[in-house]
C-alpha cells in the first residue's frame, strides 16, 4: 500500500466483510453477500478515511489488479453500491492456535 490510509481501508474491509452467507435490503432493493464480501458506498468510504474518491477508486482497481480483491458487478441493484469480495479471505480469518513461548 502506499499510504497508512490505504492499509487502513483493506483493514477495514477485512473486519467489515460478511463472515457468512447474508441477505441485506438498502433502499435499492436486496443484496446477497458470501464471506469474504462486503457492499461499499465509495463516496462515503472515501470521506471516512480522508481520501479523494478518484484516490479511492485507483486504490481498489491497484487491489482488483493485484488480485486482492474481486470487484462484483451483477449483483447489486442499480445505485445500491459497489460488491467487493476479498479474495484469500479466509486466510485473514485463520488463527493459529500453537502456543506462544515467552521468554
Amino acid at each position: 500500500f502506499r499510504s497508512k490510509q490505504e492499509a487502513a481501508v483493506f483493514a477495514w474491509m477485512i473486519d467489515a466483510a460478511q463472515w457468512r452467507e447474508h441477505r441485506m435490503q438498502t433502499k435499492y432493493g436486496a443484496v446477497t453477500l458470501h464471506p469474504g464480501e462486503l457492499l461499499i458506498a465509495e463516496r462515503q468510504l472515501a470521506e471516512d478515511f480522508g481520501l479523494a474518491r478518484n484516490t479511492l477508486r485507483a486504490l481498489l482497481q491497484r487491489m482488483v489488479e493485484d488480485r486482492i480483491l474481486d470487484r462484483i458487478e451483477d449483483r447489486a441493484p442499480h445505485r445500491a453500491g459497489t460488491v467487493l469480495r476479498i479474495l484469500n479471505y479466509q486466510s485473514y480469518q485463520q488463527v493459529d492456535s500453537r502456543p506462544v513461548l515467552v521468554q
